[in-house]
């Protein structure tokens, strides 16, 4: 099945409000896996120390980054997002948990991160690759703010092979989600990404080092 792009941005707020709903009935099944992962395996996360900083790309409403903060106690979390709506539910979700002076809120566009080199101890991308018409900028931004040390992390869904199972998926997997959520998840599932090319991306920018595997049966998680 051919790409169909949808835009870079989620803008009205009756949609980031809607989207935020549905994150959390999702974030223990989606969320809580890779936190846990993270926590074993990346260094950064072992140490007891509040220098430690992580780069939430497209972090939506905040249940990611909520998740991270609540697991770790030393992280200093930066969730960058373009969508001011988004940033706005987001902010509430991180006021509700107290969380305010642990996770920092910056609007801004992925392909562009207004931060300096090796500024992150590590960085994620989580269900926002497929947002984007040419991702090869988020990709290299997210490997330039992040410390050699680190990894940049991406979790994305994968395309399906025909418009019968997208529709199917973005109804099974949208069970507990309203009827827009279902939309903008059929919508993503479109613009999403096959494995070939992701391969043929990271090709592209010669990156030559990375882990790319197959995750919950419609989903892909790189390592870079």
């Amino acid at each position: 099945m051919k790409r169909v792009t949808e835009p870079e941005v989620m803008g009205a707020l009756e949609e980031a409000v809607d989207y935020s709903k549905t994150a959390k009935i999702y974030s223990f099944f989606m969320h809580k896996p890779i936190v846990d992962e993270a926590i074993r395996n990346l260094p950064c996360f072992k140490l007891e120390d509040e220098k430690i900083k992580i780069l939430d790309v497209g972090g939506g409403t905040g249940e990611f980054a909520i998740r991270i903060a609540k697991k770790n106690k030393f992280v200093k979390i930066y969730l960058l997002e373009l969508s001011k709506n988004m940033l706005k539910v987001a902010k509430q979700n991180i006021l509700r948990e107290g969380l305010q002076d642990r996770i920092i809120l910056v609007q801004a566009d992925a392909k562009k991160i207004p931060f300096s080199k090796n500024f992150f101890d590590a960085s994620f991308c989580l269900n926002a690759l497929h947002h984007q018409k040419n991702p090869e900028d988020v990709i290299m931004e997210m490997i330039r703010v992040t410390k050699g040390a680190g990894a940049s992390i991406i979790y994305d869904s994968l395309r399906p092979s025909s418009e019968f199972l997208s529709r199917f998926y973005a109804n099974f997997f949208g069970i507990f989600s309203s009827r827009l959520m279902i939309k903008e998840y059929y919508d993503s599932l479109r613009a999403s990404f096959t494995i070939r090319e992701i391969e043929s991306i990271l090709n592209s920018l010669k990156i030559n080092s990375f882990s790319l595997n197959k995750r919950f049966f419609v989903y892909f998680r790189l390592i870079i």
